[in-house]
């Protein structure tokens, strides 16, 4: 209220309004319960412009007179809801400040979101509710819908993909709109996993980059459910049952790109949480070198891969990139020469000269189940994607003592405890001894983006941690954030 009658105060004082014509407009707003704005433009005392460039003055910004030039790459990295919610357009962003267009600039929620949202400066111009108006209509023609494959169920439990046509379920546009928005967010950003999560009174989004969560956007829960509807659907699970863990998967397309991506749902005591995982087909096929493996490590790597037969285990927890490696380390081996077989859940990456399966427990094809088979299969190089019980494991650790050389994963903190994690699982200690060739351990590290990092002297703790001698300078280098890293500081 101080705000609003300040702003009256400054109107009279700058001769926008006299007395009278203030008074009447106040008392119109408080028969009619509508903003003293809107009685002003409706009662003709002022015009939109008039008044947006007293707002401008007041707020000490730039008036825009419109119309806004649209930058759907710009607005590609908002959240929908956030641009409707405080009907906010973004319009350039410059280093480090975006520069935004609202018809109130005093909305100090809307700003503090944005720079939340970007971890970048805030701009704010002034322009009318109808520029407002007319760039939110420009937006929703110009969206694109969403082009998304959702799985059929046929009789043998293949699913495959299937075309959605568009418009073709009960979904309002909004809703389509806003997670085509998410995705090709997400996706541009090199996200591993997109996290909706509710709460009591609200819902998160919430970004996987780098293995590192960050919150990306809020939003009510009416506006959260019809999107958790929408992603089920397309996911093919059951959109009414709620009370169990579900998964499923869908295809998504944006013109010569498309993403599989795998979602499983999980019941909280607030609501479902839903989980996507983003497998890219444009990612390249991942090579040691890429992995920065020093010289040592990798002369130690091809002698593994000289073995002709064993076990060799990745070892560490989830998401640290066990799978990348053993495909990396494939990548070394002749496999024109070699029948390789790989049995995955899912399949990450596809491989020329492989032979790829995937596991699906819905029909009963397991790691355990189909490992027989594929002894069948006159195999000379075994890849499997996990070994998960007792059963999978003495498996292939009879294949890796029969003539097989045999990649596999498995949950375990470094390499010298994978010895102790397989005997937990009933493994005799003469099969490990005599198949177990060696075993990985690693972790994910974050890189500083190498386009904006910064130099600095290095401290005596860094000193401390990097074994470097006390007495001499050391420079080291820090994150700082740049558009190409989405100023986070970090990029791969």
């Amino acid at each position: 209220m101080g705000s609003q009658l300040n702003f009256e105060k400054f109107l009279i004082e700058n001769h926008v309004l006299t007395v009278d014509s203030l008074k009447a407009a106040v008392v119109d707003a408080h028969t009619r319960k509508v903003s003293l704005p809107q009685a002003l433009i409706e009662k003709g005392i002022i015009s939109e412009e008039v008044l947006a460039q007293a707002f401008a003055k007041y707020h000490q910004v730039q008036y825009h007179p419109g119309p806004l030039s649209l930058s759907p790459e710009l607005i590609a990295q908002f959240p929908a809801f956030t641009i409707r919610r405080y009907k906010i357009i973004p319009l350039e962003k410059n280093g480090q400040q975006v520069t935004i267009a609202t018809a109130n600039p005093g909305n100090f929620l809307a700003t503090d979101e944005i720079r939340r949202l970007t971890r970048l400066d805030v701009k704010v111009v002034c322009v009318t509710e109808r520029t407002i108006q007319e760039a939110l209509a420009r937006m929703a023609a110009e969206s694109q819908s969403l082009n998304l494959t959702v799985p059929a169920r046929p009789a043998d439990g293949n699913p495959e993909p299937k075309p959605v046509p568009p418009g073709g379920e009960d979904v309002s546009s909004s809703t389509a709109s806003h997670i085509d928005q998410v995705l090709q967010r997400s996706i541009g950003r090199a996200a591993s996993d997109i996290h909706f999560e509710p709460q009591l009174n609200y819902a998160l989004i919430r970004e996987r980059i780098d293995g590192i969560l960050y919150e990306v956007e809020r939003m009510p829960q009416e506006l959260f459910a019809p999107m958790l509807s929408r992603l089920k659907l397309l996911a093919g699970m059951d959109i009414v049952e709620k009370r169990l863990a579900q998964d499923g998967r869908f295809k998504y397309t944006s013109g010569n790109f498309s993403c599989e991506i795998r979602s499983s749902t999980l019941p909280t005591i607030y609501g479902e949480k839903l989980v996507l995982r983003l497998l890219r087909s444009d990612k390249s096929d991942p090579t040691l070198e890429m992995l920065d493996i020093g010289p040592e490590k990798m002369k130690l790597i091809q002698q593994i891969c000289d073995n002709p037969d064993g076990l060799v285990l990745v070892a560490g927890p989830t998401g640290c990139g066990k799978t990348t490696t053993i495909y990396a380390i494939l990548s070394r081996l002749d496999r024109r020469a070699h029948n390789l077989i790989m049995v995955e859940d899912p399949v990450e990456y596809e491989m020329e000269y492989a032979n790829q399966v995937q596991i699906n427990a819905k029909i009963g094809v397991t790691f355990s189940s189909i490992l027989p088979y594929i002894l069948r299969q006159d195999p000379d190089l075994l890849m499997v994607g996990e070994i998960r019980d007792e059963a999978t494991t003495q498996m292939v650790m009879r294949a890796a003592i029969s003539g097989h050389l045999v990649f596999s994963t498995i949950h375990a903190p470094n390499a010298i405890q994978t010895v102790s994690r397989l005997l937990d699982m009933n493994v005799e200690p003469h099969m490990v001894i005599a198949s177990l060739r060696a075993c990985i351990s690693q972790r994910l590290l974050r890189r500083l983006c190498k386009e904006c990092r910064r130099p600095r002297e290095a401290t005596a703790e860094d000193k401390r941690l990097l074994g470097r001698p006390l007495d001499k300078p050391l420079t080291i280098h820090v994150e700082a954030g740049c558009e190409k890293c989405h100023n986070l500081g970090y990029s791969g």
